[in-house]
């Protein structure tokens, strides 16, 4: 196992829709960067609002979702890379077997080592094809009787002897209740960023 110090943590967030759980800052607050794969806000919301307050725990990328409508200057990708290990982040992509064909496309052309989606609110592992699939699952309202979870990637820098294993990512649940819907009336104009 590699030295704290050569590990890169990654928090993964997911289909927030315009929710913010305050228990995301306990659960992410050791982590250097944050992901979230989409579904930001819902229609009519701010997605800058959540982002912000991520912001203040690390370093947030987003990508944007399906409902992500006020979100144009938000990406609908990002190729990035982190410890050496270059990163495809997305919103839809479906876990294999059940990967969409447009995810297949974008991973036979960047090579990824590792995809990170969100869509479906049920959070997962899995490697195919030398690439690891991560699901955070939902950290928004809870929905279809699936848990609300985020996820810690821990990554060691990648050398010619490492390898990626599913026991890398820590799902943490969240609690059903005790979340705060951030609807545009509660946004805060001010963001302090960390980093």
């Amino acid at each position: 196992m590699s030295d704290a110090l050569d590990t890169v943590r990654v928090g993964l967030v997911s289909d927030t829709h315009a929710v913010y759980d305050q228990e995301i800052d306990t659960v992410l607050r050791n982590v250097q960067h944050i992901l979230h794969a989409g579904d930001i806000g819902h229609k009519h919301s701010n997605p800058d609002d959540v982002l912000c307050r991520l912001s203040r725990i690390a370093r947030t990328l987003a990508v944007r979702g399906n409902v992500d409508d006020k979100a144009s200057h938000i990406p609908e990708l990002r190729l990035l890379h982190f410890g050496g290990w270059k990163v495809l982040l997305l919103h839809i992509a479906g876990m294999p077997p059940k990967t969409t064909a447009a995810c297949l496309k974008l991973v036979h052309l960047h090579h990824p080592d590792i995809v990170i989606f969100g869509h479906s609110h049920k959070h997962g592992v899995c490697q195919n094809d030398g690439v690891m699939y991560i699901n955070p699952g939902s950290a928004g309202p809870a929905r279809f009787k699936l848990a609300r979870s985020v996820a810690i990637l821990s990554l060691p820098v990648k050398t010619p002897a490492a390898q990626l294993s599913v026991d890398m990512v820590q799902f943490c649940m969240l609690a059903t209740k005790g979340y705060k819907n951030i609807a545009a009336k509660d946004s805060h104009s001010a963001c302090k960023r960390r980093g």
